[in-house]
């Protein structure tokens, strides 16, 4: 099949789990169909190393920068961004160079199918498209805590906050209902979505592992001993993540285990975080080459992530490479991990602690946990796995759409 992707994420460069998910999955579905892909919010220059650029694998690749070309564009998109009343979600209304190349491709290209990755990307279409549509719901977005007013918040703030949940409640269903078939993460949104958008095919595509770069390790864990915690840090549920576990739940740690430290690994660490580097044996490392060293010194890796949407990755690697983990279980929902198998869960700091400290003193324990965590990963977020599962319903999906056509 042709496959035109659409994807407001750097495929050259991904980071985070919404572009490593859209990495993987299609770097993989490419070794069977011809891609080409529209990525917006991209300069493809100095590649990661580490990740196969685009433009190897895949048939045609068109990037469209964020920053517009012209001064007049560039100051409409700053203007309408700055309004605290739209959501940043629908951002890519106003890239009006993708939205012409999009139109451009599918009016002089032959595709069997259209993929659209992610809510913001819908704004480039046009309403009649004349093939199947595909779309991944990463995010529900008006489920996600930017949106939504959260307690403690000033009233205007909340004001804002609830007038863009509003908006993006009114907005999101209707564009289920252009798809004919949508895949999502956990089955948390792919509820959501048959109760929003009934009649529309969902099925779940769970987020994996690179089980070959995220490789178990059988090192002996760092002395004194070391808490690791992965992440864009500039990710508010991050920053919130590391806020509440650095003033929350490691005083009660340090109680007991005096000397542990804690390596707080992420790129763009917002002030908040870097403050936190203050606190003794706090380390807050910024951008690094490779996570996984930090990840193999680590007795224990943290991840009491409580904002978000979406199914969180960063416990699955940990996972992966056979280290003891402790998480909330909202950064677990969705995912089939079980709590006292293969994963500890805490929702309090006192819980929180209590199995982070029982995992440092109980070595044989750790790595019980750890090894069914591995097992797990191996066995239910493998990428070659669900990349297979993904192609199976992406050709489904086209034959159930020329079957019906006349």
């Amino acid at each position: 099949m042709r496959i035109l992707v659409l994807a407001n994420a750097d495929l050259y460069r991904p980071r985070g789990g919404s572009q490593l998910y859209c990495y993987n999955r299609w770097r993989r579905v490419a070794r069977n169909h011809r891609l080409t892909l529209l990525l917006t919010d991209t300069v493809p220059h100095e590649p990661d190393p580490a990740f196969d650029p685009p433009d190897t694998w895949c048939e045609k690749v068109y990037t469209v920068p964020d920053r517009p070309a012209s001064f007049w564009l560039r100051l409409e998109r700053k203007i309408r961004r700055s309004m605290p009343w739209r959501s940043s979600q629908m951002g890519q209304w106003h890239n009006r160079e993708a939205k012409f190349l999009a139109h451009r491709l599918l009016r002089e290209e032959q595709f069997d199918l259209l993929h659209v990755e992610g809510f913001s990307m819908w704004w480039l279409l046009p309403r009649r498209l004349g093939l199947p549509v595909s779309h991944t719901a990463t995010d529900i977005v008006s489920r996600f805590a930017e949106n939504n007013p959260q307690p403690g918040d000033p009233w205007l703030k909340n004001f804002f906050a609830a007038r863009r949940h509003a908006q993006l409640r009114r907005m999101e269903p209707p564009t289920w209902q252009r798809a004919n078939l949508i895949t999502t993460i956990t089955t948390v949104e792919r509820d959501w979505i048959a109760k929003e958008a009934p009649g529309v095919p969902v099925v779940v595509i769970p987020n994996g592992i690179d089980r070959e770069y995220f490789a178990p390790s059988y090192e002996a864990p760092a002395q004194p001993p070391e808490l690791c915690f992965t992440g864009i840090m500039l990710y508010r549920p991050n920053i919130d993540a590391m806020l509440y576990f650095c003033h929350e739940v490691l005083p009660l740690i340090r109680a007991e285990v005096p000397d542990v430290r804690l390596n707080i690994v992420g790129r763009e660490p917002s002030p908040e975080v870097l403050r936190l580097a203050d606190i003794p044996g706090v380390t807050v490392t910024g951008s690094v080459p490779d996570v996984r060293p930090y990840l193999r010194r680590a007795s224990v890796v943290v991840a009491p992530v409580r904002l978000g949407a979406g199914m969180r990755g960063k416990h699955l690697e940990a996972m992966a490479m056979r280290k003891p983990v402790v998480a909330t279980t909202f950064c677990v929902e969705g995912t089939a991990c079980t709590h006292g198998k293969d994963i500890l869960l805490g929702d309090d700091p006192k819980s929180f602690a209590e199995h982070t400290l029982r995992l440092l003193r109980d070595r044989s324990y750790a790595n019980t946990i750890a090894q069914a965590g591995m097992e797990l990963v191996h066995r239910e977020y493998d990428w070659d796995i669900n990349a297979a599962r993904m192609e199976e319903h992406l050709i489904q999906c086209v034959a159930d759409y020329r079957s019906r056509r006349p």
